[in-house]
């Protein structure tokens, strides 16, 4: 398994930057990161849940996300993509967002994860100093993995622990993300060998692929609990 170092976004970083204006304007200064946030979000469920969307529907809110995204102060590098997100037993229509900013946008993405009545809202951030990162991959397929192959596949990357996954498309190339996430129960070791071991599958299937490792914290908000989404926004719960 042939380990890539990080560069996801790092293009991004050359770009103008507001956000850079010296402290001693008249206008004041503005602080915001350097680093990049990858979130997985969807507006979609299940069928026969009130809040049903078709995909079309989900795609139109997903632009809508991005453009919101683009106008807030301070952020810039953003991407949308499509995604599938899927567990052993099923899959759901999502999007792959990832945007250089500061907390306004984490808190527009809490108000769109209550709005949306979603389950919860993963994010995946730089590691605060002091903060061991959580164990993340990206396979980087040489081909195509078609959505038969994909199915095959749960119930294997099931067994192996993982409980949820992301599949997406970059630079033309396909994309499984893996995330350990401790908030869900994730254990970053067995995490790791899993991952290790998948690889070693995918081999034997004949998939071509590099591997990246992402250095990451994740992070969820949820409907309820200490990193609820009135928790994040300030408010208390209703």
């Amino acid at each position: 398994m042939n380990l890539t170092p990080d560069s996801w976004g790092s293009r991004r970083l050359k770009e103008f930057n507001q956000c850079h204006e010296p402290g001693g304007r008249p206008t004041g200064g503005r602080f915001c990161s350097r680093e990049v946030t990858r979130v997985g979000i969807t507006t979609a469920r299940t069928p026969g849940d009130p809040l049903h969307r078709p995909n079309r529907t989900v795609a139109e809110q997903m632009r809508t996300l991005e453009g919101n995204l683009k106008r807030l102060p301070g952020v810039r590098g953003v991407e949308v993509k499509p995604a599938l997100g899927q567990w052993d037993g099923g899959s759901e229509f999502s999007f792959a967002v990832s945007y250089i900013g500061n907390g306004q946008a984490r808190r527009m993405l809490a108000e769109l994860g209550r709005a949306w009545n979603q389950d919860a809202v993963l994010l995946l951030r730089a590691p605060k100093k002091g903060e061991t990162p959580d164990a993340a991959f990206e396979f980087i397929f040489e081909r195509a993995v078609e959505m038969d192959e994909r199915r095959g596949l749960a119930g294997v990357m099931g067994k192996m622990g993982f409980g949820g996954w992301t599949w997406y498309k970059r630079n033309g190339k396909t994309v499984l993300r893996l995330v350990s996430v401790p908030q869900w129960g994730g254990d970053n070791e067995k995490h790791r060998r899993a991952s290790m071991r998948l690889g070693g599958v995918l081999s034997r299937a004949g998939h071509g692929y590099r591997v990246r490792e992402l250095k990451i914290k994740a992070e969820v908000m949820e409907r309820s609990g200490a990193n609820s989404y009135d928790a994040v926004l300030g408010r208390r719960a209703a």
